[in-house]
């Protein structure tokens, strides 16, 4: 349960480090697509319907603004950027 949860949560806090625009898409696409069924079920099995609705729009909305923001990041318009490495200087030997 919790710990599973943890460290899935780990794994997509360093995920997100890496600015790929896989996992960005990968996000976004997950948190419009499966977030909002999965709380409607939630709700409908007994959980608090007030707190499924505000968190399925909430997430909802913040995806869409994460998907607005990415598409307006001149480096992820032009397709170059490289993720975390690029941003990291290179050591000389």
């Amino acid at each position: 349960g919790g710990m599973g949860m943890m460290v899935v949560g780990y794994f997509y806090m360093q995920m997100a480090r890496t600015n790929s625009p896989f996992v960005v898409a990968a996000s976004i696409f997950n948190r419009l697509l499966l977030v909002p069924p999965m709380f409607a079920v939630a709700g409908m099995l007994g959980a608090r319907w007030q707190v499924c609705l505000a968190i399925a729009l909430l997430d909802t909305a913040l995806a869409l603004l994460t998907f607005h923001r990415w598409q307006a990041d001149p480096a992820n318009g032009s397709g170059t950027h490289q993720g975390y490495e690029a941003d990291v200087p290179k050591r000389e030997n």
